[in-house]
């Protein structure tokens, strides 16, 4: 019974490596779609497929294993605000949405970056690059004095 048991446990095992190891291709990222500009203040919404051979990976083992984040010469300006909607398809293709405040004061060409991991780890990543302006903070307008009667 032992020998059965461990038998059983040998070929599971190696049909699993067999599997992950026939995964050798990166996950595709394509169909991006994000706003050309915007100002500092904003919330932006970042839209995008992957599709992979077997399945995209997931994070405890039920949220896709794709998002975005603003980056500026290379640096981690912000991660997105929370983890992205997959708005159609399933793990091996499928649409997905999120979105991203970005930060007060920034200015000039900045870049989104969208990464998707597979199953055993395969990353892939896409960027699209966007032009941010600082929205100035606006002067208030002083209240006049009453003149007396």
């Amino acid at each position: 019974m032992k020998r059965l048991a461990l038998l059983l446990i040998l070929v599971l095992s190696l049909g699993v490596q067999t599997a992950q190891a026939t995964d050798a291709a990166a996950p595709v990222i394509d169909q991006v779609t994000a706003p050309a500009s915007a100002n500092s203040g904003d919330r932006v919404t970042v839209s995008w497929r992957v599709s992979d051979d077997v399945s995209i990976g997931l994070v405890s083992g039920t949220v896709p294993f794709t998002n975005f984040s603003l980056s500026k010469d290379s640096r981690l300006v912000k991660s997105a605000d929370g983890n992205p909607n997959r708005t159609s398809g399933d793990n091996k293709v499928g649409s997905y949405s999120g979105s991203i405040l970005i930060p007060a004061g920034v200015s000039g060409v900045y870049v989104l970056e969208i990464f998707a991991y597979d199953g055993v780890g395969n990353r892939t990543q896409s960027s699209v690059n966007i032009d941010l302006a600082s929205t100035p903070t606006p002067t208030p307008t002083p209240t006049p004095t009453p003149t007396p009667t």
